[in-house]
């Protein structure tokens, strides 16, 4: 977390610096106005690209579909707002690029690879049980195996199944 404080503690003074450099280019009425025109503009977009998102994933959740990455990708659109509003170039930059799918997917690759280390390194004591959400869920028979490991021994059989009730 003070990592993150850091960074936009850093990336605040970044913006001042350039936003000093924009105005004294272009006049401080103009700087204004265009940061004003991106934060409208990039929370309308994150607005639609959120509406279009949710109703592309509410099927999905309803039928039990869904895979922590696609909801992780859905976490990057609320960041992309904040970086909207926050004043300044480089975040409104940023922001842009968040809105991408390619990057978001890229990002959520990145922070997923980092969590299934993290969760390698725990203890045994420290991991998820089975109250945990599936997606962190180690299984009781072998408690000692990472996340995203492959069980010796075990087969996996993939398969559909529909349930038919007897009236």
């Amino acid at each position: 977390m003070g990592k993150v404080l850091l960074g936009l503690v850093g990336l605040f003074f970044v913006e001042i610096w350039v936003l000093i450099k924009v105005g004294s280019a272009i006049g401080a009425v103009t700087t204004l106005v265009l940061m004003v025109v991106a934060a409208v503009l990039g929370a309308q977009l994150v607005r639609s690209q959120g509406i279009m998102a949710l109703l592309k994933l509410q099927p999905r959740l309803q039928a039990g579909e869904v895979s922590p990455t696609e909801l992780l990708q859905g976490i990057w659109l609320p960041v992309a707002g904040f970086l909207f509003i926050f004043p300044g170039f480089i975040s409104d930059v940023l922001g842009l690029l968040l809105l991408q799918p390619a990057v978001r997917k890229a990002l959520t690759g990145l922070v997923l690879a980092r969590g299934v280390r993290l969760f390698a390194n725990l203890p045994t004591g420290a991991r998820p049980t089975d109250s945990a959400p599936p997606f962190e869920r180690v299984t009781p028979d072998q408690p000692d195996q990472p996340f995203g490991g492959e069980r010796p021994g075990g087969t996996t059989i993939d398969g559909e199944y529909e349930r038919k009730d007897k009236e």
